[in-house]
């Protein structure tokens, strides 16, 4: 029934009891989710994302394994009881409001979760490394810690072994991204954005399988580090303040890129004619503070389209579209009047797209 319109409450199902599976999700349902479904003897999977709850009664259940409530109203502080359904496999909270502590070492004996996600909350994820086994703890698969004021990267992470997405980004992490992130040998996407961590402690040599690397808008300086990977595809370093060359054994870091940004950075030298040799790379991107000569060099060098930022701060809408975006577009058709032109970052009405094209 999921993917409808339809309201009101969900159905409570009190005679269905070998029902063991419900997807509600993305509708317009809304209230208190019933108690009763979790007592549903045989009930595995509960999907109620993406509609508009705003309570939620204790959670109790034997036989559920996978529950999704993320998109609601949910505001609450998260029941305790959570911690006592030992056989979840897959839980996600993200996307309302609860608020409250969440404390991680009460999952240590949920040794079946593999899929965590407490992302966009008010919660207090508290992790306390004093009082904390490893041998209990689950080995996530998927973990989302988006948006929830973490300081530090949580002690739960340091012998996670089967991680393939990790994302703590925007958060207030600070000083350096740890080295023992390398030990996630599966990991395939990483966000680490919005935060303030300074540096990296070293390479990230051992992450071979990793596709999405998303560092942007840190306070990362030096060297751009270059990922030993050849399956990523998405890179963005953008806004942080890497002041080094751009290295020339880029074109090694971009063999399967399609996406690459490095705008908003104290970058010096030359664009390598290198880039130019990725088979793949759709998109570079220039901003209104990129140079005249190093606009050229990215406007020659891509073969997609030319993703032009216009404004070098955050996100969102604007009032009006930034006075720099006329010329730079004219000056990109003048090097390459075929090159396709992608206008973005605070354009946010039609009439703003109609100013910005002249």
């Amino acid at each position: 029934m999921g993917g409808n319109k339809f309201e009101g409450s969900t159905p409570s199902f009190s005679r269905a009891k070998n029902l063991e599976h419900i997807d509600h999700s993305s509708n317009m349902l809304n209230g208190n989710i019933p108690s009763v479904l979790f007592s549903l003897p045989s009930l595995e999977s509960l999907y109620l994302s993406d509609n508009q709850f705003s309570e939620i009664s204790n959670i109790s259940s034997h036989s559920l394994k996978n529950l999704g409530l993320s998109i609601n109203n949910l505001e609450e502080p998260i029941s305790m009881s959570i911690f006592d359904v030992q056989g979840l496999k897959s839980l996600d909270l993200s996307s309302n409001n609860f608020n409250g502590s969440f404390p991680l070492n009460r999952l240590q004996h949920m040794r079946d979760l593999y899929f965590l996600d407490l992302s966009h909350n008010s919660l207090f994820v508290s992790h306390d490394a004093t009082n904390f086994s490893h041998s209990y703890f689950p080995q996530f698969g998927y973990l989302g810690l988006a948006s929830l004021k973490l300081r530090t990267f949580p002690h739960i992470l340091r012998n996670q072994s089967k991680l393939w997405h990790l994302d703590h980004s925007d958060n207030h992490i600070h000083g350096k991204i740890p080295n023992w992130i390398n030990r996630f040998r599966d990991l395939q996407e990483l966000n680490l954005s919005c935060n303030s961590p300074e540096a990296l402690e070293g390479p990230l040599i051992n992450l071979t399988t990793l596709a999405f690397l998303d560092l942007r808008s840190n306070k990362l300086h030096g060297k751009i580090p270059i990922p030993y990977s050849l399956t990523i595809v998405y890179l963005d370093y953008s806004r942080n303040n890497f002041n080094s060359t751009i290295p020339t054994t880029i074109e090694d870091m971009l063999r399967g890129v399609n996406y690459l940004s490095l705008a908003s950075n104290n970058l010096q030298g030359i664009i390598p004619g290198s880039i130019c040799k990725s088979l793949y790379l759709e998109v570079l991107l220039t901003t209104p503070a990129t140079t005249t000569d190093r606009m050229k060099d990215i406007v020659k060098a891509s073969e997609g389209f030319v993703y032009l930022a216009s404004t070098a701060g955050v996100t969102g809408a604007r009032g009006r579209v930034n006075e720099q975006v006329k010329g730079l577009l004219k000056e990109i058709k003048e090097v390459m009047p075929s090159k396709a032109v992608a206008v973005g970052f605070g354009l946010s009405k039609p009439e703003h797209a109609c100013e910005a094209g002249g």
